[in-house]
């Protein structure tokens, strides 16, 4: 349980990393550029609303993939800067435009300033929609609808295992929290009868109890585990550990005898 309590916690690893970062080295974890390109249509007047929300003002060309229309094409943005529309292909039913800064070679820039709006309508307000789309940045790789999908999938993966590993550092640490049960043994019992050792005042019951520690669980020669008390010569050392020795042989005994009482009623009576 608790291997699989840490291996959830080690997904945080590349939940932070999907997160964190753009690029392992020079290999980009999603390759291009997130210019937050957003579309949606105004069905009040009639016409496509595209966005973006770059780190600042956007220069470049867009193409976009729409149903095929009868009557010609405009494009502009909400400060009322025209934008080129170009034709590039058709695909059955639908058609792949380019929204162009005014130029006379194609897929020139344009300038997109942050927080502005592109409207595309046609002059007869056919319906519209946004089935692809790439956005062409003058200084950056370019940003596809294909390339975004993947960012939100990279996106929710590291979430998942950002809240998988969530969950096993909670599980551990509630584990930890749980009291634990030591399970019973003779070194037990003997650590028990230490716990109930005294002695005249609180320092030499913790002194008795440090010794008695020191010789019957670590294995300690009763001379150096004398040897850091401060006692004034052997003779108080030698005193001090017959009463510690003495009264813990004595509860034992008693807990000797008391056993054998309790031994005698398992036997079963002819």
């Amino acid at each position: 349980m608790k291997t699989l309590r840490l291996a959830l916690m080690v997904l945080g690893a590349p939940a932070l990393t999907l997160l964190a970062l753009h690029q392992l080295g020079e290999t980009p974890i999603a390759r291009g550029y997130d210019t937050g390109f957003h579309w949606r249509v105004d069905v009040v007047n009639s016409r496509l609303v595209l966005s973006v929300q770059p780190e600042g003002d956007l220069s470049c060309w867009v193409r976009i993939k729409i149903p095929q229309t009868k009557s010609p094409l405009r494009a502009w943005t909400s400060a009322n800067d025209e934008i080129q529309v170009r034709k590039e292909s058709d695909e059955g039913g639908d058609q792949r435009i380019a929204l162009e800064g005014k130029s006379q070679s194609p897929q020139g820039k344009f300038n997109w300033p942050a927080g502005v709006d592109v409207y595309v309508s046609t002059s007869d307000g056919a319906a519209l929609r946004v089935d692809d789309w790439y956005v062409f940045p003058s200084n950056k790789s370019f940003d596809s609808k294909q390339r975004a999908c993947w960012r939100g999938t990279l996106f929710w993966i590291a979430t998942v295992l950002l809240l998988v590993a969530l969950s096993g550092a909670v599980l551990e640490g509630l584990d930890r929290l749980r009291p634990k049960r030591e399970r019973f043994s003779p070194e037990l019992c003997v650590k028990g009868i230490i716990r109930s050792v005294e002695g005249f005042d609180s320092q030499e019951t913790e002194r008795m109890r440090g010794v008695l520690e020191r010789v019957l669980i670590e294995g300690t020669r009763v001379e150096d585990a004398l040897a850091p008390l401060p006692f004034s010569n052997p003779h108080k050392a030698q005193q001090f550990w017959i009463r510690t020795a003495g009264q813990f042989r004595t509860k034992l005994e008693f807990l000797i005898t008391e056993l054998a009482r309790y031994w005698d009623r398992l036997k079963v009576k002819q």
